[in-house]
């Protein structure tokens, strides 16, 4: 049974809070706190122009590389320092006071009939920089809140690995050939493989107490994936980047994936295969095949599952655009999460 609701944004907020609310009558018990995880803890005067410029060194920031979640505890609203803003009055721009009475504006989105604590609270926010008036200022949003009752903040765990940083190395092919070429490690490498080694691919991984991640991930997810598989205690980063970064090529290779699997009677459709293949993930793959049935070349409405391939009407057929900005936008998304791999510190990517 399925049902459906249509409200005005106004109330949204207080839709929210009310199911909140309601949440023990309703499922019969109360519901589990969400977790946060936090990068750093801050006070107030830490924030600057200059800190943000720094950490926005790792944009740009998206679903596979997430903008940095920063925490101060035991904040104060300050004496009128609540104003309701936007065009429909939905949210609100807080000044809040930290435990050394420095002093923050936050902006806090649809949040017009939310309250906060009445006594000393703990906030997690987002830092970035804006224009006004051609003046550049800090913007810090407000994401969560909870009453101070010194209960400790999380943050994120230490490495507990051996961290080996060799990404920004000149000549990472010598330096891999001379360190690692008898030294049992296991080299996880798709795509462009150095040369005289034996590596392996994400679905062959296996134990070792040393992997070097010679290709740059495509996604936090499969990155965890490996470091399971694996079980390092030391993780070596060359982390280079392969060809197959934007449409074109991503696109040239699958063609020449999909002729192979045609021309080889013994292997069948498997997008973890074909992904690890040219470095991607899976999501890619699937979204790059319709990418070229929509596209019109070929018609590929029965490959996943017969392999068969027909031409196509040469034309783009209806729905094309859409899966085109999806497409595009996946791949942005993988170069967003390798850019930040590249740059940020080791213990952040774990």
């Amino acid at each position: 049974m399925a049902a459906g609701v249509s409200l005005s944004m106004k109330k949204v907020s207080q839709f929210r809070r009310g199911l909140a609310d309601n949440y023990d009558r309703i499922i019969g018990g109360p519901p589990k706190p969400p977790g946060v995880k936090i990068d750093a803890e801050l006070p107030f005067k830490s924030i600057s122009d200059s800190f943000i410029k720094d950490f926005q060194r790792l944009a740009p920031f998206g679903a596979g590389n997430p903008k940095l979640l920063f925490a101060t505890r035991g904040v104060q609203l300050a004496p009128h320092g609540t104003k309701i803003i936007g065009k429909e009055n939905t949210h609100k721009k807080l000044t809040l006071i930290d435990s050394s009475s420095e002093k923050q504006d936050f902006l806090w989105w649809n949040s017009a009939d939310l309250e906060l604590p009445g006594t000393d609270f703990d906030i997690a926010y987002s830092l970035s920089l804006s224009t006004y008036k051609n003046k550049l200022q800090v913007q810090a949003t407000l994401h969560h809140f909870r009453e101070s009752k010194g209960t400790p903040i999380l943050i994120k765990r230490i490495s507990k690995f051996d961290l080996v940083d060799l990404r920004s190395h000149p000549l990472p092919g010598d330096k891999i050939s001379s360190h690692f070429s008898s030294s049992g490690a296991v080299i996880w490498a798709e795509s462009n493989s150095p040369e005289g080694l034996i590596s392996y691919p994400r679905s062959e991984l296996h134990n070792s107490d040393t992997l070097v991640i010679w290709t740059t991930p495509p996604s936090q997810e499969i990155f965890q994936s490996a470091l399971q598989r694996v079980e390092p205690k030391q993780i070596v980063f060359f982390a280079v980047d392969p060809e197959v970064q934007t449409l074109k090529p991503f696109i040239t290779k699958l063609l020449g994936l999909i002729k192979y699997l045609l021309d080889s009677d013994n292997i069948s459709f498997d997008s973890q295969r074909f992904a690890q293949r040219i470095a991607v993930t899976p999501a890619l793959i699937e979204v790059g095949l319709e990418w070229i049935h929509f596209h019109g070349d070929y018609d590929l409405s029965l490959f996943s599952t017969n392999h068969l391939i027909n031409p196509g009407p040469r034309k783009n057929l209806a729905g094309f655009t859409e899966i085109d900005k999806k497409l595009k936008f996946m791949l942005r998304e993988i170069a967003a999460y390798r850019s930040y791999f590249n740059k940020a510190k080791l213990d952040a990517l774990l």
